[in-house]
C-alpha cells in the first residue's frame, strides 16, 4: 500500500507541477515505473521531448540478468531485464550485425501460439543464415520464445516503443523484426520507421492495414485473399431484420506471419 501511495503521489506532483521536473524527480519517477509516455501525459509535453531530456540527463535503464537460481549459486544467463534501480549493466552489447526479434507478448484474442511458432522459426532461420546474434523481446512466460536457451539473448520486457528503443540503442542491432509478433509488434513498425532504427517488416501502411480493415468487402478482394460475405449495418433493429448481415464484421487480411 505504501508503494502504491508513492506512485499516486508522484503522479499528482507531476500533474500539479509540470515545470518542476528536476533531474532528481525524473529519476524517482523512472524508478517508480513511470514510462516516458506516462510522464509526458502528466506534464502535458510530447513523449519524444521527454525522452530527449531523459537521455540528456544520462538517465537510461540498465541491463540486468535474471537470477534463475535465486541466489543459491552464482549464475550467468542471457535472461535479461531493464531497470532504473541499478548503476551498471550486467552485459556488453552484442556483435555487430545482430538482430532483435519482437514476440507477441501475453496470449489473448488475436494473439496465440502461432506467433510464438513464427518467432522461434525465424530465430532458427536467422541463426542458420549466419546472423551473429539473435535476441528476442517477449513477456509471456508460457511460451517457448521465453526459454532463454532458445535465443542468444532474451529480454523479458513489455513490448513498447520505449523498451524497444532502449534495447536497440544499447545493443546497436542491425535491425528489428516486427512481422512475427502479432499486431502488438506490427503496430510499432511505423513508429520505429520514424526513429533512427531499422525495422524489418512489411511497409507500415500494410502492417497496420489488417487492424484498420476498411468498411468495404472489396478491399479483401483487392488483397486477393479469401473473404467471407460480410458487411456493416446499424442500428441494431436493421441488423436483426436483415438475414444477409451478421452482428459482427469479418474481413480477411494479408497474412501477418
Amino acid at each position: 500500500v505504501d508503494e502504491l501511495h508513492r506512485v499516486e503521489r508522484m503522479q499528482r506532483r507531476l500533474s500539479e507541477e509540470p515545470d518542476g521536473l528536476t533531474p532528481e524527480r525524473f529519476r524517482e519517477a523512472k524508478e517508480l515505473g513511470f514510462s516516458d509516455r506516462g510522464i509526458a501525459r502528466a506534464i502535458r509535453r510530447d513523449e519524444e521531448e521527454v525522452r530527449r531530456r531523459r537521455l540528456a540527463l544520462g538517465l537510461r535503464p540498465r541491463i540486468r540478468m535474471i537470477d534463475t537460481l535465486a541466489g543459491e549459486w552464482p549464475s550467468q544467463t542471457n535472461y535479461l531485464y531493464l531497470t532504473y534501480r541499478a548503476d551498471a549493466d550486467d552485459v556488453t552489447p552484442v556483435s555487430p550485425g545482430s538482430i532483435l526479434v519482437l514476440g507477441a507478448g501475453p496470449y489473448r484474442i488475436g494473439s496465440s501460439v502461432e506467433f510464438d511458432w513464427s518467432t522461434m522459426n525465424l530465430v532458427d532461420s536467422l541463426r542458420a543464415e549466419g546472423v551473429p546474434k539473435v535476441a528476442v523481446l517477449n513477456s509471456n512466460p508460457e511460451t517457448v520464445s521465453t526459454d532463454y536457451d532458445r535465443s542468444d539473448r532474451l529480454y523479458f520486457e513489455e513490448i513498447t516503443l520505449e523498451r524497444v528503443r532502449d534495447i536497440y540503442e544499447f545493443e546497436q542491432f542491425s535491425g528489428v523484426v516486427t512481422s512475427v509478433g502479432s499486431q502488438v509488434a506490427q503496430n510499432l513498425t511505423p513508429l520505429l520507421d520514424a526513429c533512427p532504427s531499422r525495422s524489418w517488416a512489411p511497409p507500415p501502411r500494410r502492417s497496420t492495414r489488417p487492424r484498420t480493415a476498411p468498411s468495404s468487402p472489396g478491399s479483401s478482394r483487392n488483397w486477393r485473399s479469401p473473404s467471407p460475405p460480410g458487411g456493416r449495418s446499424r442500428p441494431w433493429n436493421r441488423r436483426a431484420n436483415s438475414p444477409t448481415l451478421s452482428a459482427t464484421r469479418s474481413w480477411s487480411g494479408p497474412p501477418t506471419c
